[in-house]
């Protein structure tokens, strides 16, 4: 069953999952672009991506509305993107065309949720990561907040975040289903990060 919400957001359910997507701001999106008939492309960032400087607020502000909602897959680029907000170049403004043609490619993709029929414990699982140089927090795509010396500081600060976030989280859902839940599943890839957790010392650096 396909129903619009008020948001210009379509859902689509059925007795295993709920899909949502946003069709409709995509369209205006690209006719605000004046690209509605182009050729599509297969990824949301190009990879001769140059950090030049131009002026595209409104489209990096529509962009994060979907990453932020139906479209995850956005949020990398968007992240990038809006970081030259203040001053953005032609560059750029090629960058969030190429991404309005990534959209125009995959207008009908949806955020489909469904529950894990092979995990029924009840627990929160949340998986982080972090790429050192750039410091993309990747758990909510953003930068993070400090300069780190390592990878293995880089991949605590987004573990830290993580645990922050699962706070509020876990206590929505207690809130909603008055239940409690099992303790939250952290997934890292990091192993100095694993050997720092289970031989844990104060200090006042991660090495």
């Amino acid at each position: 069953m396909l129903t619009t919400l008020k948001n210009c957001m379509d859902l689509s359910y059925d007795s295993e999952s709920v899909s949502l997507s946003q069709r409709k701001l995509i369209d205006k999106g690209l006719e605000l672009a004046g690209i509605q008939e182009c050729r599509a492309v297969n990824t949301p960032l190009s990879e001769e991506f140059n950090k030049l400087r131009i002026n595209y607020r409104t489209h990096t502000g529509i962009l994060n509305y979907l990453a932020c909602r139906t479209r995850p897959d956005l949020a990398p680029a968007v992240s990038i993107l809006s970081s030259f907000n203040h001053a953005p170049g032609i560059n750029h403004w090629r960058q969030v065309i190429h991404c309005w043609k990534y959209l125009a490619g995959s207008i009908d993709l949806k955020l489909t949720l469904r529950p894990d029929p092979q995990d029924s414990s009840d627990t929160i699982h949340h998986y982080t990561d972090a790429t050192w140089a750039k410091i993309l927090r990747l758990a909510s795509l953003a930068k993070q907040r400090n300069i780190t010396l390592s990878s293995t500081e880089a991949e605590l600060n987004a573990l830290s975040d993580s645990v922050q976030e699962n706070q509020w989280i876990k206590y929505l859902i207690e809130e909603l289903y008055h239940k409690e839940l099992n303790p939250t599943a952290f997934h890292i890839d990091n192993r100095g990060l694993l050997d720092k957790i289970n031989n844990f010392a104060c200090q006042s650096r991660v090495p």
